[in-house]
């Protein structure tokens, strides 16, 4: 066994020494075409920032004006509030607004001649970007871009858009609560002033009495629960700020050496593979 395995290093070591100018060859042109590409590609800088979301309970309005909390729970939220922020970070409509806020069409140097323009610039901020939670809930959010300090800033309006966006929706439900409070209020109000300026012929006075009493005691209700959910509208964050974006201080991609190193390596080891499979089959003849 010892003797055939010798024999065989023996034989990979004569075919690579016969074959070695060729091999050379193939190497440095693999190599040196790639350290090419790699050399001619625009170098970029990463920009993360990190939140995660809150717990949207805080700004209800039973928190709000509860004195006396019978269970503890979390200032941060669970893990359908960050699955919330992650598909607001990466709609189509959130790369818009990169694109139309940072002028990306000019940015990233497309033709204004291409009518697919806006198009092209999606596409390339969908190549620079990346959107995901990890494996603690966080939601991460990362730009490369050629300026340092753009893909900060884009990173940080990407942070700023979701909280801005989560607060809409949450007061957006608020308003719709209190506009149907407020309609009924309007209602109870006019049922009221009736009883009172033209109370329906025939009808017991105790009972209007009872009905303007009861529909009184919901209007005061109404009024505390419109001025409690009138309270509970705020700009208050739907998120906590773990790291916002800096402007990096080094070079994120291409990582130049690694990928010329990779390529030297890949190429000399299908070079030798390609001689011993050329020369068996020269012996094989």
């Amino acid at each position: 066994m010892d003797k055939i395995i010798s024999f065989n290093l023996m034989d990979i070591v004569n075919v690579v020494w016969n074959w070695r100018k060729k091999i050379i060859l193939a190497v440095i042109l693999v190599t040196g075409i790639t350290a090419a590409i790699v050399f001619i590609i625009p170098r970029e800088y990463l920009a993360e920032a990190t939140v995660v979301a809150a717990n949207p309970n805080l700004g209800d309005r039973s928190n709000i004006f509860n004195t006396t909390f019978e269970q503890q729970f979390s200032y941060y939220g669970a893990g359908s509030d960050n699955d919330r922020l992650f598909e607001m970070s990466r709609i189509d409509t959130m790369k818009m607004f990169l694109i139309d806020s940072f002028k990306l069409e000019d940015h990233y140097k497309i033709s204004r001649t291409n009518s697919r323009r806006r198009l092209a610039a999606y596409n390339e901020l969908k190549e620079k970007s990346d959107f995901y939670v990890t494996e603690l809930g966080h939601l991460r959010i990362k730009i490369w871009d050629t300026d340092r300090k753009l893909a900060a800033n884009m990173a940080n309006t990407v942070v700023n858009k979701i909280n801005q966006r989560s607060i809409e929706m949450t007061n957006a439900a608020k308003q719709q609560i209190i506009k149907k409070l407020q309609q009924q209020q309007e209602s109870n109000e006019a049922e009221v002033k009736q009883l009172i300026e033209n109370p329906a012929p025939g009808v017991p006075a105790e009972i209007n009495t009872a009905r303007k009493t009861s529909l009184l005691k919901q209007i005061e209700e109404n009024n505390t629960l419109i001025n409690q959910f009138k309270v509970s509208l705020n700009n208050v964050s739907n998120l906590y700020v773990i790291q916002y974006a800096t402007p990096a201080l080094k070079i994120d991609r291409p990582k130049r050496l690694p990928i010329i190193v990779m390529a030297f390596l890949l190429s000399l080891f299908f070079s030798v593979l390609a001689a011993l499979l050329l020369n068996r089959l020269r012996t094989d003849k």
